[in-house]
């Protein structure tokens, strides 16, 4: 028996890359998946698996999602995979680049906090942070 089965995840940014793959593994293993992003329809529908189509720049959906953890009886797990890669150097960035970034971790931040404060109430749960990067070369 997996140690997954009948525990709940949320996934942000589970509609592509890491975010994905994890989704999928946890849903094999018998885990309620939540998953989180902007692109939801590229996800094939599947048993215990959840879309939540959320742009987490934005102010208002960030805070309607936070309404709809507050729904669910428990959360489990807490997996942040969702990013931004602007490949340039640093000296070419703008101030629009840093607002995105700045946008993003914002929505990471309330999404996150809302998730601790169900977890504090049902005695527990993990949040995963991922970062991945890549380079190409000139």
């Amino acid at each position: 028996m997996s140690e997954f089965k009948n525990k709940v995840a949320i996934i942000i940014g589970g509609t592509s890359g890491i975010g994905n793959a994890t989704a999928q593994d946890l849903l094999q293993q018998g885990a309620q998946v939540h998953i989180v992003g902007r692109n939801t329809d590229k996800v094939a529908d599947a048993p215990n698996l959840f879309k939540h189509q959320v742009d987490i720049t934005n102010k208002s959906e960030v805070e309607n999602f936070r309404n709809s953890i507050n729904t669910l009886d428990n959360v489990d797990y807490l997996v942040n995979a969702s990013g931004i890669f602007g490949p340039k150097p640093f000296l070419d960035h703008t101030i629009a680049d840093y607002d995105s970034y700045q946008d993003l971790n914002r929505g990471f931040f309330f999404i996150t906090q809302a998730v601790a404060n169900k977890m504090k109430e049902t005695q527990g749960g993990s949040i995963v942070n991922i970062g991945a990067m890549w380079q190409s070369k000139p």
